[in-house]
């Protein structure tokens, strides 16, 4: 990943880290979650409490 993409990637997982729930959960999947904006997609899983996240999948335009 370049330097521009992880540049456009952190405010996501900044965001996502102060609340996952801001993301819809995936239609066919009670445990992953997908966050998206203009220029990001993130997959990931949360934990029960929601203090760690796994991420699965990331995507930067």
């Amino acid at each position: 990943m370049a330097d521009a993409e992880r540049e456009i990637l952190d405010p996501a997982i900044v965001r996502l880290s102060l609340d996952h729930r801001i993301s819809a959960r995936v239609a066919d999947d009670r445990l992953e979650w997908e966050y998206r904006d203009n220029l990001v997609r993130i997959v990931y899983l949360p934990t029960t409490l929601g203090s760690v996240i796994l991420v699965a999948y990331v995507e930067v335009d």
